[in-house]
This record gives structure tokens, sequence and C-alpha cells, in this order.
């Protein structure tokens, strides 16, 4: 039992202490101007977490709907991250990818890390497509049901056609795998609406 606490409470820390890393090399490497800014652009890329849970912990909402560290953040956030040059494009690829693997959306941060790393992917859809090719079938479908984890049908359903017309030209056999992750989340949603409805 004791160990158990001590180990909440270095989780904890690691959290906070990690929070004030990503809000401090933000700042610096992205909001001014400074002879260091790639070094702090760089440093706020190996701070940001590889995968959805660790993401989640820090950008994410607690279960009663307040927030965690850095749940809200402020706009063009994530825009200016994706459009720093001082990240290797493969780097950046397969970071953003390791985090949408089985991620689920959320409003706030959550939703702007969604919503630029999908342009990203179809701004540099050809790198992307390769990398993709280097996962399991499981875990691209992962990443295509984030991708179109939205709750209005209209808008999913315009962000599938923009990304099919770029997957088209750069790999056909990708397109089954697209499909396969929006009908997963169209069917997810169509669920919670069901539930609403029954519950209300």
């Amino acid at each position: 039992m004791l160990s158990l606490f001590f180990s909440f409470i270095a989780g904890a820390y690691a959290q906070v202490n990690n929070a004030k890393v990503l809000t401090d090399s933000y700042q610096k490497g992205f909001l001014t101007e400074r002879k260091d800014t790639a070094y702090y652009q760089n440093q706020f890329f190996n701070a940001l977490p590889s995968n959805f849970k660790s993401f989640k912990s820090l950008y994410g909402w607690n279960e009663d709907g307040t927030r965690r560290a850095l749940s809200s953040i402020q706009p063009y956030y994530f825009f200016r991250f994706f459009a720093t040059r001082s990240i290797n494009e493969d780097a950046m690829i397969k970071k953003m990818t390791d985090i949408a693997i089985n991620a689920t959306w959320a409003p706030g941060a959550i939703n702007d890390f969604q919503q630029d790393s999908f342009q990203y992917a179809l701004s540099h859809n050809k790198s992307f497509i390769k990398h993709l090719k280097t996962l399991n079938k499981k875990d691209i479908v992962a990443v295509w049901t984030f991708y179109f984890d939205y709750e209005n049908p209209m808008f999913r359903k315009a962000s599938y056609d923009k990304m099919i017309k770029e997957v088209q030209k750069n790999d056909k056999a990708m397109i089954p795998q697209v499909t396969e992750g929006y009908t997963k989340s169209g069917k997810k949603w169509a669920v919670k609406y069901k539930g609403y409805l029954k519950a209300n």
C-alpha cells in the first residue's frame, strides 16, 4: 500500500515537472525571438510524450471534468510546433503517430493536436504513409480512427474526403485502412449518440 502511494506521488511529481519543461521550452522556442530558439524547440519536442496515455495525462481532462496541467492551451500552440523546421520530418511523423495510436478525441488541447497533426499528415502525406507502413495494421487503423474522431458526421466526412484525395496520389494500397479508421470512428459516435438519446 505504501509503495503504491509513493509511486503515485512520484508520477504526479514527474507530470508537474514535465509540464513545466513543456511550458518553458514552448515559451522560449515558439513565442520569443532568441538565438537558441532551435534548442528550445528540440527540448519541447523531446519533452512531448510519445504515447497517448502520457500525452493525455498532461493535455487531457480529469474524470470529473477538471483541467489537467495543459488541458487548455493558447491558439496555434500545436500549429507552431508542426510548422517548425528545427525538427526532422521523419522524427516529427514518428512522434505524432506514436501519440495518435489508440488516441481518442477530447476538447481543448487534444482537439488542437488532432487537427494540426491531421493537417501535417495531409501536407507531408507521402512521408506520413511511408512511416505508417512500418506499423502493424491494427496501429495504422488506430491512427486513422483518431484522425476522424469527430462527433459531427459532416466534418468527419469532409476530413475523410481530403485525406483520401491525398492518399490516392501517394499509395492507393493505404485507402482500405483509411476507410476502416473512418468507419470505426463513425460507428463509435453513432453508439454514443444512441446511448445519449436513450438516456434522455
